[in-house]
């Protein structure tokens, strides 16, 4: 028996530039059956990547940045929530 549910699409995308980059990944997100995470996702792809153009992020500033959020993920548990000053300072060293 042949599903009622027709086959997501794979959205239309624009030549990558920056002006559509941000529209670019909405869509791609968009796939995502969860209207509540399509939005929470929506919304954190424009406010991220209206925070990088805000700051002009250079590339090395950007990986400092997800390498922190990655080492907070590694060592939170459903116990453990770690944000603290020692781990930005290990994190992001000012130079």
């Amino acid at each position: 028996m042949a599903s009622s549910k027709p086959e997501s699409a794979t959205p239309v995308l624009l030549d990558l530039t920056i002006d559509n980059i941000t529209p670019n990944t909405i869509s791609i997100n968009s796939q995502c059956d969860d209207a509540r995470l399509k939005y929470v996702m929506s919304r954190l792809v424009s406010h991220l990547h209206d925070f990088a153009r805000e700051t002009r992020l250079s590339t090395d500033e950007w990986m400092a940045g997800l390498s922190f959020l990655i080492a907070c993920g590694q060592i939170c548990s459903d116990v453990r929530n770690v944000s603290t000053p020692s781990l930005l300072n290990y994190m992001i060293p000012c130079s």
